[in-house]
């Protein structure tokens, strides 16, 4: 019955940081994603002097 309190207290601790950790790595990924999108549009503006494509 010990055990399975300790088990208990350790996952309560290790699941919140768990989450938070896969929070802040989806939140990297994110910036990452929109620095890329970001450069390319600008690439595009300097080579068509706009950032919207034809219509």
């Amino acid at each position: 019955m010990v055990a399975v309190a300790i088990v208990g207290i350790l996952a309560s601790i290790a699941y919140p940081t768990y989450q938070d950790s896969v929070m802040k790595f989806r939140r990297l990924d994110a910036k990452g994603t929109l620095l890329v999108y970001a450069n390319t549009m600008e690439r595009h503006f300097i080579e068509k002097n706009v950032y919207v494509g034809p219509r």
